[in-house]
C-alpha cells in the first residue's frame, strides 16, 4: 500500500512540474541552443563562394588554355605558310637552273650541227676529186643539212617556250614572296583562332615590333652573279668545254718534235652582253683546225688550216656575232683562233626569243639573321591572340558564347554573385602570346653531307619556338575589340 501511494505521488509532481514548464502555447518549454547553428551558415556561405571563386577559376584557366593552344596553331601555321613559301621559291629557282642548262644544250646542239655542216661540207669539196668519195660526202651533206635546219627550227621553239617559262616561274615566286606579309598572315592566324572559337582574335605581330627582317631578297641585274654561276656549274662537261687532239705525237725518231694535229675545241657560255653587260646572252661555237709545228726543232704549234667552224647565240638583243676576239678572250677561243673568226662571217644560229637571265629571289646576306648566323639562319614571327571576358561575339547559332563563368551563367545572388572581371589593365581582354621558328634542315633519311641554308633547295621547316623575354617585357599593342 504504501509503495503504490509513494508512486502515485511521484506521478503527481512530475506532471505538476511539466505543467509549470510549458509556454503559453502549450508546448513544453526546453533548453534553447543556437550558436551552432550560425557557424554551419557562415560554413555554408563560405563553402558557396569559394566553390563560385573556383569554378571560375577553372573556367577562365580553360578559356586560357584555349586561347594559348590556339595561338600556337596560329603560329605554327603561318610559320608553316613562310616555310612553303621559301621552299617554292627554291623549287622555282632549281627550275629556272634547269631550264636555263637545256637552253644551254639546245644552243650546244645548234652550234655543233652547224660545225658538223661545215665540216661535211668542205669534205664534199674534196671528195669530188675522189669518185668513190663523192656519191657518200653528197648523201652525207644533205642529211647533215636536214639535220641542221630541223635543229635549228626546234632551238627557236624551245628557247622561246623555256624563256616565257622561266619568265612565268620568277613572277610566280615573286607573288608568293609577296603573299608572305603581315596581313595575309593575319589573315591566316585569325582563321586558325576562330576555327577554335568565333570569340578569338589572332594576328601577327608586326616586324618592326619584333626587331627582325625578312631574310628573302629579289636579285637583279649584277646581283645575279651567284644564280648565273650556278647554272655554269650544273652543265654538263661537254658543255663546259670539249677539246680533242686528233694525230698528237711527235716526229719518227726525232725526240722533242711535234708533228701536225688536228685540234678541235668547243665551249658554251653565258656571256655579258656587249652593250648592256647583263646576263642576257647563251653562246657556243665549235670549231677544228690542223695544227703544225712552229718549227723543225719545236715543240709547239699553231693553226695553220680552219677546217670546220660553227656557232650560236640566242640572246635578248642579238649582235649576229660572237664575242670579239681580243686579249680577254679565254683560251679556247684562241685555241683556233682563225676558225673562230669564221663563225661570226658565215650563217651561224642567231635567235632573239631568250629573255635573259630572270631576276630571282635569294636569302638575303644582309640581313639581320643573316648575319647571326650565315649558314644556319632562323626567322622567328610572333602571334598574339586576344578574347573579350564578356565573349561578345555571337556563335554559329546566333547565341551569345561566354567564358562560362559563375557571373556570366547565373550561378550565386545579392551577396554571393562574384564579379569575374580580367584585370582592368587589359582593358577586359585575355590576351596569349607565341612564336615559331623557321629553319634550315635537311629531312631525315637523306645522305649526311652538310649543306648551308640556301633558296635553291627546299629544306625549309617550321616548328613552335620559345617566347623571348624581351617580347613579354615588350608592351604589346591591345585592340580595341568592343565592335568587334
Amino acid at each position: 500500500m504504501h509503495s503504490e501511494a509513494r508512486a502515485a505521488r511521484m506521478a503527481r509532481n512530475a506532471l505538476s512540474r511539466r505543467a509549470l514548464s510549458a509556454d503559453a502555447s502549450g508546448r513544453p518549454a526546453c533548453r534553447q541552443r543556437g550558436q551552432a547553428l550560425l557557424l554551419g551558415m557562415f560554413l555554408l556561405v563560405m563553402v558557396a563562394m569559394f566553390t563560385f571563386f573556383m569554378f571560375s577559376a577553372g573556367q577562365l584557366g580553360i578559356a586560357k588554355r584555349r586561347l594559348v593552344n590556339a595561338t600556337d596553331a596560329a603560329a605554327y601555321s603561318v610559320g608553316l605558310w613562310q616555310a612553303r613559301t621559301m621552299n617554292y621559291q627554291a623549287y622555282a629557282n632549281r627550275a629556272i637552273i634547269a631550264n636555263e642548262v637545256m637552253i644551254a644544250q639546245t644552243v650546244t646542239m645548234v652550234s655543233y650541227m652547224k660545225y658538223m655542216q661545215v665540216l661535211v661540207d668542205r669534205a664534199e669539196d674534196v671528195g669530188r676529186y675522189i669518185p668513190p668519195l663523192a656519191a657518200f660526202f653528197r648523201g652525207l651533206e644533205q642529211v647533215v643539212d636536214m639535220a641542221n635546219t630541223l635543229t635549228r627550227y626546234v632551238a627557236r621553239v624551245e628557247v622561246v617556250g623555256r624563256s616565257a617559262y622561266m619568265t612565268a616561274l620568277a613572277a610566280s615566286q615573286q607573288g608568293m614572296h609577296a603573299l608572305g606579309n603581315n596581313f595575309i598572315g593575319s589573315a591566316l592566324s585569325n582563321e586558325v583562332g576562330w576555327q577554335t572559337d568565333r570569340n578569338f582574335f589572332i594576328h601577327v605581330l608586326g616586324n618592326s615590333w619584333l626587331g627582325n627582317e625578312r631574310m628573302v631578297k629579289l636579285y637583279k641585274g649584277d646581283e645575279r652573279q651567284r644564280l648565273k654561276d650556278l647554272i655554269v656549274e650544273s652543265l654538263d662537261p661537254y658543255s663546259k668545254g670539249r677539246r680533242t687532239e686528233h694525230w698528237p705525237g711527235k716526229s719518227a725518231g726525232i725526240p722533242y718534235m711535234s708533228g701536225p694535229k688536228l685540234v678541235r675545241v668547243g665551249q658554251t657560255q653565258m656571256i655579258r652582253d656587249h652593250d648592256t653587260h647583263a646576263f642576257d646572252r647563251w653562246q657556243a661555237h665549235d670549231s677544228v683546225s690542223l695544227h703544225m709545228p712552229r718549227g723543225w726543232l719545236s715543240r709547239r704549234t699553231r693553226e695553220r688550216v680552219a677546217l670546220g667552224w660553227g656557232g650560236a647565240e640566242v640572246a635578248t638583243s642579238t649582235k649576229d656575232e660572237l664575242d670579239r676576239l681580243n686579249r680577254q678572250a679565254d683560251g679556247m677561243k684562241r685555241t683556233n683562233g682563225k676558225a673562230y673568226r669564221q663563225i661570226s662571217q658565215s650563217d651561224f644560229f642567231s635567235s632573239n626569243g631568250y629573255f635573259g637571265l630572270p631576276a630571282t629571289l635569294e636569302l638575303d646576306y644582309d640581313s639581320r639573321a643573316l648575319k647571326d648566323n650565315p649558314h644556319f639562319p632562323t626567322l622567328r614571327i610572333g602571334v598574339v591572340g586576344y578574347m573579350k571576358d564578356d565573349a561578345s561575339a555571337p556563335d554559329g547559332k546566333g547565341n551569345r558564347r561566354r567564358i562560362g563563368t559563375a557571373d556570366q551563367i547565373g550561378l550565386g545572388a545579392g551577396k554571393l554573385q562574384l564579379q569575374d572581371r580580367l584585370p582592368r589593365q587589359h582593358n577586359g581582354v585575355m590576351s596569349a602570346l607565341s612564336a615559331a621558328e623557321i629553319y634550315f634542315r635537311r629531312p631525315p633519311g637523306k645522305d649526311k653531307r652538310l649543306e648551308y641554308a640556301s633558296l635553291y633547295s627546299p629544306y625549309w621547316q617550321a616548328r613552335l619556338a620559345p617566347v623571348p623575354q624581351a617580347w613579354r617585357l615588350a608592351p604589346v599593342p591591345m585592340p580595341d575589340l568592343s565592335k568587334e
